[in-house]
């Protein structure tokens, strides 16, 4: 009896401790995945998560925005400096284009004047468009009735022929070199350099510089530089800081300008801008400053080829006193080409 009741307890010894060895072989992989290294592995797994999650909200939310709002801005620029004619679309033209415009300006202290300006740009063929002939006549008249004022007007006018290679263009950054003709009284030929570069300062702004450096054989060096800060205020006003600096050898001192803009979209056929701005020339020695308020209103007359403009402003200048001198003026402008 005592061997029976020894062997049934020898069996409960073994069943226990077999048991205990399963309860341990189940208990310790679960241990195991509870242990630190593998919390560390889930948190590691949920940061993983979520940074995708942001990416993903990134790219299909915010990133399509901000491109929509950022493409939405340089179009809306665009189309306000190729409504008013910009010159810096005159100066950076790659294609083949034609403007011509003919107007009149009457004010109080300077009667009734004329002006005219042919403007062209030719792309040459097989050149990828980086070699174009460029052409600039600007003519200004003091009386539209006296043919002979509008004959002379001509004769001392300097129209200038180039032709011009682009040497760089990246996304943002233009350089251009060329040679031409300065004709009229005393034709000299000059060579030029300009460079431009534009930066994005957000969503909704943009700051812009250039510098352009000419020597003519007679008139000697010149350079422009310039500066243009951009933002949008609300859907349909633009606004603009353009600072200028102006230098030429065989002048006395410099010529700095600025110009505070604001633009307003009426529609895709008519803008509307406002612009206060002053003029120092021969400056340090300025005795001819002149500071003006004005709003030009510009308008597609036929489609995009033909424009008509309205201005009207209050000058003031320093050689009348700084007393008010109001004028208004009206411009036609055909255009031929590339319009766009």
């Amino acid at each position: 009896m005592r061997t029976g009741k020894a062997d049934r307890w020898r069996r409960r010894v073994v069943v226990l401790a077999g048991g205990g060895i399963l309860l341990c072989g189940m208990l310790v992989p679960g241990m195991v995945r509870a242990g630190p290294e593998t919390a560390t592995g889930e948190k590691a797994s949920i940061v993983e998560n979520g940074r995708r999650g942001v990416d993903w909200a990134f790219e299909t939310l915010f990133t399509p925005t901000q491109s929509m709002i950022s493409s939405n801005f340089v179009a809306f620029a665009e189309r306000c400096d190729r409504m008013f004619g910009d010159e810096r679309l005159i100066e950076e033209a790659d294609v083949s284009r034609l403007i011509i415009g003919v107007g009149v300006r009457t004010s109080r202290f300077n009667g009734q004047g004329f002006q005219s300006r042919s403007r062209a740009s030719l792309a040459l063929p097989r050149t990828r468009n980086r070699v174009a002939f460029f052409w600039d006549h600007m003519t200004e008249g003091d009386d539209i009735t006296d043919r002979h004022d509008i004959s002379e007007a001509y004769e001392k006018s300097n129209p200038d022929a180039e032709l011009r290679i682009q040497l760089m263009e990246a996304e943002r950054f233009w350089l251009t070199a060329g040679g031409g003709v300065r004709l009229g009284s005393g034709a000299q030929p000059y060579l030029r350099l300009r460079g431009s570069r534009n930066f994005s300062l957000g969503e909704e702004s943009s700051f812009y510089i250039a510098q352009t450096a000419r020597y003519f054989s007679l008139d000697r060096a010149m350079t422009t530089s310039e500066m243009r800060l951009t933002w949008i205020v609300s859907n349909d006003w633009l606004m603009r800081v353009r600072p200028a600096l102006d230098w030429a050898e065989k002048k006395p001192g410099y010529e700095p300008s600025l110009t505070l803009s604001a633009w307003r979209g009426l529609g895709r056929q008519r803008a509307l801008r406002f612009d206060l701005g002053a003029n120092w020339p021969a400056t340090p020695h300025c005795r001819e400053s002149l500071y003006y308020l004005q709003a030009t209103l510009r308008r597609e007359l036929r489609h995009d080829w033909l424009l008509g403009e309205l201005q009207a402003g209050v000058a003031f200048p320093e050689t009348e006193s700084f007393r008010p001198d109001p004028y208004v003026g009206i411009m036609f402008e055909l255009m031929f080409g590339d319009v766009k």
